[in-house]
């Protein structure tokens, strides 16, 4: 069972409130003599050291559990990446084919591992969802006119600074990761019209889409 940390907070507080006001109170309603304050006091410096002993362990085992929670994130997102569905190895026609196959009627291209070719190729309102787009994707005029990218990656440069820009028109990103993203000023342009919604930026990035007011959502 997890414990919140609002909860100990206020546990603490309680406790140490509650203190005060008993000590407070038996001293003035009620006449004891020294040999009770001394005992008092050892019952104190106890209970201090009970309260020291089980606020380390409580702080171990919430220290813990958060431990375990970023072992298992990082082990899905490491089983998530493997588990991708790698093309590299098709050529652009072959790859237009099976693109279409794997969108279906819905549009949706779901867990698909980016990274060859993409220039000059239209995208327009499909869906990508848990795609990878790494370094060696080119994206160079790329139609991605309407599409959605939801929980998406974006590492390295994704078309090169000399090419042309992908037309993002409408597009929107949503929980997206392009903290990996290499992009220059120019090539920032090419977001202007697109929407971001609780992505990770590089700061650089981010400074160049908040000047468009292209990030909706912080």
């Amino acid at each position: 069972m997890e414990f919140p940390k609002s909860y100990i907070k206020t546990l603490s507080i309680v406790s140490i409130i509650f203190g005060v006001v008993l000590v407070v109170v038996t001293s003035i309603f009620f006449d004891y003599d020294e040999d009770f304050w001394g005992n008092i006091t050892v019952e104190l410096h106890g209970a201090l050291f009970d309260i020291l002993i089980f606020g380390l362990l409580l702080y171990w085992l919430l220290s813990r559990n958060e431990t375990a929670r970023n072992d298992e994130n990082a082990r899905k997102k490491i089983e998530s990446y493997l588990n991708k569905k790698n093309l590299s190895n098709l050529n652009k026609s072959d790859l237009v084919s099976q693109i279409k196959i794997a969108a279906g009627d819905a549009q949706v291209l779901t867990n698909i591992h980016f990274n060859h070719d993409l220039s000059h190729l239209s995208f327009q309102g499909l869906v990508f969802v848990e795609c990878d787009f790494d370094s060696l994707c080119d994206l160079s005029n790329t139609d991605l006119s309407g599409a959605v990218f939801k929980s998406c990656r974006f590492l390295g440069a994704l078309w090169p600074s000399s090419g042309p820009m992908p037309i993002m028109e409408s597009c929107i990103f949503r929980e997206c990761d392009l903290s990996q993203c290499s992009t220059s000023e120019d090539q920032a342009s090419a977001f202007e019209h697109a929407s971001f919604f609780k992505c990770n930026f590089t700061p650089e990035l981010y400074n160049m889409l908040d000047n468009y007011d292209s990030i909706k959502e912080k």
